[in-house]
């Protein structure tokens, strides 16, 4: 009983203190509106993998333990930004939220877990610069990149209003939880702030702002499962 109440405690009194908490947050204070860098497969995969270190510091620093209104609302600005990195075109409008969340934490980890090359050895915009986004869909193909010994894959947006960013393809994204599936007993090659969160993030995001992350992790397993009819496999997912 002891434990039950101390458990439930925090429960009761976070959402209270965490109103308290000042709601606006800019990711550049300077230049709020600045947009994510996507010139390059390099600059998108730098942006995605800085972006998604600090939504992971986040993560394991300040809204896993003690979650605040403020920074829900950062982790928010996060996973907007990194949406923004994937092609989300082949999911339907409904599902883009959850499968696009779902999406940038395993890539996230996959990326993580994998032999990237060097910096110097990632395209950047100079070598793009005179390609034709017109002469490339007329011979059938998209101007792209993918990371070596992978199927990881960045293509260049032919037009509309984001033309010449590169975004992971819709294909990329697809099979996301596949290369998860199939690198996520590697050890880690990066500095991962926050560990297996892909792994936890199904019932960890249950709670919001208002239930703490270490709470519900500390419930027992038969209370962490997800009823999804997204998932890929199963209608249940154990978390």
């Amino acid at each position: 009983m002891k434990n039950f109440l101390a458990m439930l405690i925090p429960c009761v009194l976070f959402p209270f203190l965490a109103v308290l908490a000042p709601a606006v947050y800019a990711a550049d204070t300077q230049f709020p509106l600045k947009p994510p860098d996507l010139s390059s497969p390099r600059a998108t995969l730098n942006t995605f993998l800085t972006t998604s270190d600090e939504l992971s510091d986040l993560l394991l620093e300040e809204y896993r333990g003690v979650p605040t209104r403020a920074g829900y609302f950062r982790k928010l600005e996060f996973e907007r930004d990194l949406e923004r990195m994937l092609d989300l075109s082949a999911v339907p409008p409904a599902a883009r939220r959850e499968l696009g969340r779902d999406a940038i934490h395993h890539l996230y980890d996959v990326l993580s877990r994998i032999e990237l090359p060097t910096w110097d050895q990632i395209p950047d915009a100079s070598v793009f610069a005179e390609a034709d986004d017109e002469e490339a869909k007329s011979i059938g193909r998209r101007i792209s990149w993918t990371i070596p010994n992978t199927e990881i894959t960045l293509e260049r947006v032919a037009d509309g209003p984001r033309a010449g960013e590169f975004v992971f393809s819709s294909l990329t994204v697809a099979r996301v939880r596949e290369f998860y599936d199939n690198v996520g007993g590697l050890p880690y090659r990066r500095d991962v702030p926050l560990k297996n969160y892909a792994q936890m993030r199904s019932y960890l995001a249950m709670g919001g702002w208002m239930i703490p992350s270490s709470f519900i992790e500390a419930m027992p397993k038969w209370l962490k499962y997800t009823i999804s009819l997204l998932s890929h496999k199963s209608d249940i997912k154990k978390a």
